[in-house]
């Protein structure tokens, strides 16, 4: 229970409907070749109405493939797969429904890896330019009409210049922080919400996005 490290960890409610998501554009989020790290906490708390749903997602208009994206699938909805995608490649881990979790996909170099609550999934080959200037939470892409995520999501960090995590490690045990270099987007409850700017991060558009107090367990 995060609460043992001593801070409550607010989080933003988003239902399952085009009534509640992120977005945010900036070319800051175009990686090109340099190293990243994308990472969020959530947990959906209920079956979604889609096959899939949004948790973090960069992908342009028109850029299905080549997108940096943490997604659910619902092909079976008792037990969602965290859907993780870089340079095309798409790989999936088996979840579950109101469960917290923390997820990640760090490059280094031409390695990307995907990390699931600190542990590394899997890592795959990643040398591609990433032009995508369009940041979405709480919605699979831009492209669609529907996918909406159904749950909590928090602490939402993109980093264009630095990639985090290379192996195993220990979850975040304090909200996520904007000093770490190249911090170019952060949602948390204590530094930023999704109606107002932050020094030197983006703002974000959003609609009856709420805030909670709850507590991610693992």
């Amino acid at each position: 229970d995060k609460i043992r490290h001593g801070y409550v960890f607010g989080s933003m409610t988003f239902n399952d409907t085009q009534n509640g998501y992120l977005i945010s554009s900036s070319s800051d989020y175009a990686f090109g070749t340099s190293d990243f790290t994308v990472e969020a906490f959530f947990k959906t708390v209920a079956t979604a109405s889609y096959s899939f749903a949004g948790i973090v997602s960069l992908r342009g208009n028109g850029i299905y493939t080549n997108g940096v994206d943490i997604n659910l699938q619902y092909v079976d909805p008792s037990t969602p797969l965290i859907e993780f995608s870089a340079n095309g490649n798409f790989l999936t881990y088996t979840a579950s429904n109101d469960e917290w979790y923390h997820v990640a996909i760090s490059r280094t170099g031409i390695t990307s890896s995907f990390f699931v609550n600190g542990n590394l999934f899997t890592e795959v080959a990643d040398n591609f330019s990433y032009e995508n200037n369009e940041l979405v939470v709480g919605r699979y892409y831009i492209d669609l009409d529907d996918y909406y995520f159904n749950g909590l999501i928090s602490n939402v960090r993109v980093i264009n210049g630095t990639g985090l995590y290379t192996g195993t490690f220990s979850i975040p045990s304090v909200q996520l922080s904007g000093t770490v270099s190249n911090t170019k987007f952060l949602i948390t409850s204590q530094e930023v919400n999704p109606s107002k700017d932050m020094t030197g991060l983006h703002s974000v558009t959003a609609s009856n996005i709420g805030w909670t107090s709850s507590l991610p367990v693992f």
